[in-house]
């Protein structure tokens, strides 16, 4: 079942258009940074794993929804900060959401 947009923002507190932006940026890095226990997840999960974190989601649920562990959850969740530290300059806080930088 997928998710209208309403959903998804509720859920992820993000439009599917921004959570596109994101993947577009994000995603060479977190090819890149492949952790032994997260190698099964691609980009987009990984991302969408961290955003529910950040929307409130508990380690346990969000496993339990995504088909791993608390621990993987952990480990996703600081390799997207550390995806999105790495390109903090491409980023602007317009509207509350991330952006890129022409």
């Amino acid at each position: 079942m997928e998710m209208s947009g309403k959903e998804f923002r509720c859920h992820y507190r993000m439009s599917r258009e921004d959570y596109g932006r994101l993947l577009v940026i994000l995603k060479p890095d977190l090819e890149r940074r492949k952790h032994s226990r997260s190698t099964s997840l691609t980009p987009g999960q990984k991302i969408l794993i961290a955003l529910r974190f950040f929307a409130g989601g508990s380690y346990l649920d969000i496993g339990r929804a995504h088909g791993v562990t608390s621990n993987h959850v952990h480990n996703v969740v600081w390799e997207v900060v550390d995806a999105v530290d790495a390109h903090q300059n491409d980023f602007t806080t317009a509207r509350g959401f991330p952006t890129r930088r022409l």
